[in-house]
């Protein structure tokens, strides 16, 4: 995502991560087009504060509290009521934002 975001000629409109990590504040001054995330129970606030407070572009950050990290693709227990529950959620807001910024 990083590297694609970051480019003012970039040709996307907008960009999602999910359950993000390695969060770098150098790198979220550069990115150009609009971000959105969705954070689970393994990426508290204090990991991705500075992150959030660099960017300079219109971004919404969500947080999933139930969830754990990799719940928006491989370690999703979709067995589990509640996770299915988050993943349709986390999946309809990434298209919403999408929608949104194209």
């Amino acid at each position: 995502m990083a590297n694609n975001a970051i480019s003012k000629d970039t040709p996307f409109s907008a960009c999602a991560i999910c359950h993000p990590g390695f969060t770098d504040a150098d790198l979220a001054s550069q990115i150009s087009v609009p971000l959105l995330a969705l954070c689970s129970k393994d990426e508290p606030e204090s990991e991705y504060q500075d992150f959030k407070l660099a960017l300079k572009v219109e971004h919404r950050f969500e947080m999933f509290a139930d969830m754990v990290h990799g719940w928006m693709s491989a370690r999703a227990d979709l067995s589990k009521a509640n996770v299915q529950a988050d993943f349709d959620r986390g999946y309809a807001m990434v298209l919403e934002w999408f929608e949104k910024h194209m």
